[in-house]
């Protein structure tokens, strides 16, 4: 009975755990349908002009992963990039769309509406270079435009001492 148990528990962790470190995908040579295997299914789909498509796959809600596949009109993936970096975060100013966050970060963790309703804050837990977990809030106004972005460490998945 104990063998069946972790078993189990094994198997929930490694659903859940979603895609560790970076996907083992060839740009040129990987298509659609080893991407579909390798990720599962992603997490937000842009189509890109000519007819190719970028797929959002999430580490979420644990991670602190984004990567995007970009896939040219053929079926063949042209990139695989990690969107939740530093260079990445810093990118995000007011005044932006909520549709050119989207294409640099893919989908926030939570989008939650502000207690009065006139924004929405898009969550984007990540982590530094050199492992330091951080958390980024990117608050949209109804019409779809950033109005603030609030960045710091994530001192609730790194208490200080």
């Amino acid at each position: 009975m104990k063998a069946w148990g972790i078993a189990l528990a094994t198997l929930v962790l490694s659903a859940c755990a979603g895609t560790v470190g970076r996907p083992s995908l060839e740009p040129g040579k990987s298509t659609s349908q080893d991407v579909a295997k390798q990720m599962g299914k992603p997490a937000l789909v842009l189509d890109q002009p000519g007819g190719g498509r970028v797929e959002y796959f999430t580490t979420f809600p644990f991670g602190r992963d984004t990567y995007a596949v970009s896939l040219g009109a053929d079926g063949v993936v042209r990139s695989v990039e990690q969107r939740l970096t530093q260079d990445n975060v810093q990118k995000i100013k007011a005044g932006m769309k909520k549709s050119e966050v989207l294409a640099l970060l893919g989908p926030p963790r939570e989008e939650t509406p502000e207690p009065r309703g006139e924004n929405v804050i898009l969550e984007y837990p990540w982590m530094t270079g050199n492992a330091r977990k951080r958390i980024t809030w990117v608050h949209v106004s109804r019409d779809g435009v950033v109005q603030d972005v609030v960045e710091r460490e994530d001192f609730e998945a790194e208490p200080s001492e």
